[in-house]
């Protein structure tokens, strides 16, 4: 999966020797695998997330509990997924991908899976078997873990030959960005349903614009395949747009390392993101506290909107995993959207139709809205904020136009015209009980951020603490 926008450990009695963080990204020597002696010589405080049923998982559920902390699925089990057992392997992987099939449905539960062929395969307990051999020049995109950067694109065979054989790893090289959904693997996997419930590409994209899938009509982020050889490390990011991530391990083993979203580690992510200094320094000296999770094969993690979190892999792994944008997290999804602003990020690693996909989704809820499908009294006080909020961003697009590049930034941001676009954004803000002279054409404001839970607020920087005397 890309990422938008780039472990407090505890303080360890014994003295631990930092490594150099800036040889570990300056490609110096053969130092591929410092990244996970690194982490190993820090401490980090185990985190206490969660733990569902996937049966226990529903949209009644989130909205109870609120989706603002990382949780736990420990078994498939009730998650309404199907996913490729524990001996799915890299050459399955190039057998499926190398199958390019057209998306011939949409909305409802399991839609993103309707596709039109599939490799010879069979299925058996809701897992998928290896089928024939072939998609070996399917293109993919290799991250190099020494420097964090993207290779120039290799072929599936290629990796696969690479995956599967440690003694040619001269260097680390990762696979993160595999989007699958326009291939034959998407008929042979399914999302948790719950994924498809709140998911605004499954709720709210025009089925005209899906029935392709080209890269130019759709947001291609919704079934990723990751691969990731032992010693593999992602570094401290934000998922681009804010999204949310499911992240089912099917074999291998990874460990995560997450900061809390708190608007002080925010601010600390914006600058460590903009530094000239951010190859120097690792995050987790920056901002806490710092939360270490491990993943086995059979869970399935999802990840909240705004979570800045680093992976590691101690051994070879695969992944299906995938995000999606949803009504509940839209004030910390547009946070970090203006991150992604503040530190220029490159619109390529960003999330596709960001802007699009909020006016497809208004256009739904309106229409659910309208219908007595959806009623503003039964959303919860967050849910409500978080609704209000998507109307308020709207409604500050619809500035005037009063420039040639006004209007061809309203052609970029927006798929409706003028006259749509108002009418939508004044019947929501009607229906919300929004006036209209605050919403149309008015800055969006301070986001109203959900707040977490009380410990994730419970640190001290070390350097502050270095400052401290002794008697303090």
């Amino acid at each position: 999966m890309r990422w938008a926008v780039r472990p407090q450990s505890r303080q360890s009695s014994r003295d631990v020797q930092r490594p150099d963080y800036t040889a570990l990204l300056d490609g110096e020597g053969d130092r591929d695998r410092d990244f996970l002696a690194m982490l190993a010589a820090r401490e980090f405080t185990p985190a206490a997330f969660p733990s569902i049923k996937g049966s226990d998982l529903t949209l009644a559920y989130l909205r109870e509990h609120h989706f603002v902390e990382p949780f736990l699925v420990p078994s498939p089990e009730g998650l309404g997924m199907v996913m490729p057992g524990p001996d799915f392997s890299v050459d399955d992987v190039k057998a499926y991908v190398g199958t390019v099939v057209a998306r011939v449905g949409h909305g409802g539960t399991g839609s993103h899976a309707r596709l039109s062929a599939a490799p010879q395969s069979a299925h058996h307990g809701g897992s998928v078997c290896g089928g024939a051999r072939a998609g070996g020049d399917r293109e993919i995109f290799v991250i190099d873990v020494a420097t964090q950067q993207e290779k120039v694109a290799w072929n599936m065979n290629q990796f696969a030959y690479y995956f599967s054989h440690p003694d040619v790893r001269r260097r680390i090289y990762n696979v993160i960005s595999l989007e699958f959904s326009d291939s034959a693997m998407a008929a042979a996997v399914r999302r948790p349903a719950i994924v498809d419930a709140l998911d605004w590409i499954s709720l709210a994209w025009p089925p005209e614009r899906v029935a392709t899938r080209s890269a130019q009509e759709y947001p291609k982020v919704q079934m990723y395949c990751l691969m990731s050889v032992a010693g593999s490390y992602t570094d401290f990011h934000i998922d681009f747009g804010g999204s949310s991530v499911f992240y089912h391990l099917i074999s291998g083993e990874k460990l995560f390392y997450f900061i809390p979203p708190t608007p002080d580690n925010l601010k600390r992510y914006e600058r460590w993101s903009n530094s000239p200094d951010q190859s120097d320094t690792f995050f987790g000296d920056l901002a806490g506290p710092c939360l270490s999770a491990r993943l086995l094969p059979g869970q399935t993690l999802f990840i909240p909107s705004g979570w800045i979190h680093a992976v590691a892999t101690p051994r070879d792994s695969i992944v299906v995993g995938g995000n999606f944008v949803h009504a509940l997290s839209v004030p910390m999804q547009l946070a970090v959207e203006r991150i992604e602003e503040a530190t220029q990020v490159p619109h390529r690693f960003r999330f596709p139709f960001f802007r699009h996909l909020h006016w497809f989704y208004a256009e739904y809820l309106l229409g659910r809205l309208r219908s007595g499908a959806d009623a503003v009294a039964s959303m919860s006080a967050p849910e409500r904020d978080s609704v209000a909020t998507l109307v308020r961003y709207l409604g500050s697009m619809l500035t005037p136009l009063k420039t040639a590049e006004d209007r061809a930034n309203w052609k970029i941001n927006s798929p409706f015209d003028r006259h749509r676009a108002t009418a939508l954004v004044r019947a929501l803000a009607a229906l919300l009980g929004l006036p209209e002279t605050e919403v149309l054409g008015r800055p969006l404001g301070q986001l109203p951020i959900p707040a977490l839970p009380p410990r994730y607020y419970e640190w001290s920087s070390p350097r502050k603490a270095k400052r401290r005397s002794p008697g303090a």
